[in-house]
């Protein structure tokens, strides 16, 4: 052969081994690629147990980077005391009996452990001895976690069924009877018989044809809704009446053909025996209430006629000629009888409320004639006291209105009145503003600002509470019953409003109230 023939053969043995190479190193790249894309973790060791590949799944897991795991041993990911089962496992693996799949714990950079289910394989070289052994695995951290959460709760659960003092089990309805599928040891204990017995057996075996009934009624009930029913029921024994409260639940199960329930039994009786004793209880207060009520309402009314005789006899009185120790008496006598009538008045107003007798008599009314009238009544005390008393009506505010006319003059002369009674000198302000107003409702605000003594912080949860002054003192200085503003609180909400207060000692107090009422026809207002 010429030497250009041998040197033509050479070359062409260069390229060939060249190709070669540049084939195997494809097919490493491509290899490469596919178990660096894998979701798996692919984790490639060589017969000492060395790191051969760890790809990108074992990096997000462990928190480790190739470069720094690359021909380590495999047993640093490994939790100290699972060393010696996975030595004897790998070396037994080498040796040519490996195991099946497993699951094996894995410690990460941050030390944490991460549970991984692995499946491992051998590749051999050409003369069939071990070369690498690849395993591939799955995290299943949360998985487990989530299966003894489980196992934990069904735990607890069991321990709460076979514990719990109510009756608890499933059922299952089978034609028109039903059937115990499960039942507690309460259930077990009451009708004699084992957990085990009681699976299986029909309530007609154990419970009367009413209770039956009973039963098939509410768990078709169930299914209808398709939600838990609720049911009351007696049974006697013992020689008593027992009261039960029964829950079933339909189970939604596609295996079986037959309606299933979970049920659960609780004794009521000691409730029900509460109840009717509360019961009981709370007619009779309600029937002293009501005739307390009624017993003042009577009084009130049957002493008002005698004292309206004395006043208007002390009235007759002082229009007749007395010398100047006689008109004093006589005066005496109608402010001492004009106090004990508003008393009665305040007592006779309270029982009617208390009794619910009192009822709104809506008609047409002017606001500018109700604050007046108000004005008038109060003027003499405002002019005796040197007082100034000021009216602001605000924008918008309607004239003519319809509501109770009366009740509305009681509150605001309950509240002026109490302003002038505890303010020695200073202003008094009646504010009223219109807040909403359509075609079916006019909502007023009230509000009266004095300059008077003021209410301490402490007494002013308490201030509309009946017989209730800010102290002892109050009353002993200023007379009253404590009734005017547990009244005008009444009042208010009959008229669909609220009441309020604000107040600083020593400086003034403001009370304010809302009132709904109804705006008169365009028609009529007009007039």
């Amino acid at each position: 052969m010429s030497t250009s023939t041998e040197m033509a053969l050479r070359e062409c043995e260069l390229r060939y081994e060249a190709l070669l190479r540049d084939m195997e190193r494809q097919q490493h790249d491509l290899c490469a690629a596919i178990i660096d894309t894998a979701d798996s973790l692919i984790l490639v060791l060589n017969r000492h147990g060395h790191i051969v590949r760890f790809n990108h799944a074992c990096e997000r897991t462990t928190g480790y980077r190739f470069d720094e795991v690359r021909g380590r041993s495999w047993e640093f990911l490994l939790p100290p005391e699972d060393l010696s089962v996975a030595r004897a496992k790998f070396e037994r693996f080498v040796t040519g009996t490996p195991s099946g799949p497993g699951e094996r714990a894995w410690l990460t950079r941050g030390g944490h452990q991460r549970i991984i289910a692995w499946t491992n394989t051998t590749l051999v070289d050409a003369h069939g001895q071990l070369e690498y052994i690849v395993g591939t695995g799955i995290d299943v951290t949360t998985q487990r976690q989530a299966e003894q959460q489980l196992r934990e709760s069904e735990s607890v659960l069991s321990g709460f069924y076979d514990s719990t003092p109510f009756l608890m089990g499933v059922i299952e309805l089978h034609d028109d009877d039903l059937r115990f599928i499960a039942a507690n040891k309460t259930v077990a204990q009451r009708f004699g018989r084992s957990q085990e017995q009681m699976c299986g057996l029909f309530f007609s075996a154990v419970m009367g044809d009413k209770d039956l009934g009973m039963w098939l009624a509410n768990c078709r009930d169930s299914v209808q809704k398709n939600s838990t029913v609720t049911f009351e029921y007696q049974r006697q024994f013992n020689n008593q009446i027992h009261w039960r409260m029964a829950t079933v639940g339909p189970i939604v199960s596609q295996a079986k053909s037959l309606p299933r329930f979970a049920y659960v039994v609780e004794d009521i009786t000691e409730r029900k025996q509460a109840d009717a004793i509360l019961a009981q209880d709370r007619d009779a207060a309600l029937e002293s209430s009501r005739l307390k009520s009624e017993f003042l309402a009577t009084i009130s009314h049957e002493i008002r006629t005698p004292m309206n005789g004395v006043i208007g006899m002390a009235e007759l009185l002082l229009n007749t000629t007395l010398d100047e120790e006689q008109r004093e008496f006589a005066l005496m006598i109608n402010d001492s009888a004009q106090s004990l009538l508003t008393i009665i008045n305040d007592i006779l107003d309270y029982s009617k409320i208390e009794a619910g007798k009192l009822i709104l008599n809506t008609t047409d009314m002017s606001l500018t004639e109700i604050v007046g009238s108000v004005s008038s009544i109060l003027r003499p005390r405002i002019r005796a006291k040197q007082l100034a008393f000021v009216i602001k009506i605000g924008a918008g505010v309607p004239a003519q209105i319809r509501g109770d006319s009366d009740r509305l003059r009681q509150i605001l002369l309950n509240l002026a009145g109490n302003a002038v009674k505890f303010t020695e000198r200073g202003t008094i302000t009646l504010q009223i503003d219109c807040t909403q107003q359509n075609d079916d409702i006019v909502t007023m605000c009230f509000a009266i600002t004095d300059t008077g003594i003021g209410i301490p912080a402490a007494a002013l949860q308490h201030l509309f509470q009946p017989f209730t002054q800010a102290d002892g003192s109050v009353t002993r200085r200023y007379g009253g019953t404590g009734l005017g503003l547990a009244i005008s609180r009444s009042l208010v909400e009959l008229l669909g409003g609220q009441i309020g207060c604000e107040s600083t000692e020593g400086l003034g107090s403001t009370f304010w109230f809302t009132a709904q009422f109804t705006p008169q026809p365009a028609d009529e207002s007009a007039h």
